[in-house]
């Protein structure tokens, strides 16, 4: 990996990582960081229409259902993720016309995490990808799975 500094402030720094093989890039990111420090702190509460996690059926069960038995799916066996609905008919949410793609799961870790906000973070940076394919094809009525699609999730931002 090459790593270049564009900014480095009191506050807030950037880096742009290109990622080498065989001496050609083949992957470049973007990353701003802030300082920690205090601030505001909100969330929005808890919808009142899903059902807890112990009635949901796993993510791998939702999967295997839709698309077959693969080994790729225990990419995620650190993870406990529920499948609560999604968007598609008969996918358990109920119709909104304005927002077509949505999905619903609740996820936490198969294993203690240690008590180190880094950890936490990268944590989140991957679960922010988990579903985000498989929610991107269903207003086309297409599987994320299908051989219909070469899919990649190439550009999405947190903060």
């Amino acid at each position: 990996y090459a790593v270049e500094p564009l900014r480095d402030g009191r506050s807030f720094s950037s880096r742009r990582v290109t990622a080498l093989q065989d001496g050609r890039a083949i992957f470049t990111m973007s990353s701003s960081f802030h300082e920690l420090e205090p601030g505001f702190d909100h969330s929005d509460p808890e919808p009142l229409d899903v059902p807890p996690p112990q009635e949901c059926p796993s993510f791998i069960e939702t999967i295997e259902e839709r698309y077959g038995d693969a080994a790729i799916w225990h990419e995620w066996d650190a993870l406990d993720v529920r499948y609560v609905g999604d968007s598609t008919p008969g996918g358990g949410m109920p119709d909104d016309p304005t927002r077509r793609a949505r999905m619903r799961v609740w996820v936490k870790t198969t294993a203690a995490l240690p008590d180190e906000i880094s950890i936490h973070q990268a944590i989140l940076a991957y679960l922010s990808d988990l579903t985000l394919l498989s929610v991107a094809t269903l207003p086309h009525g297409v599987a994320f799975m299908s051989n219909q699609l070469q899919i990649a999730s190439i550009d999405h931002v947190m903060w």
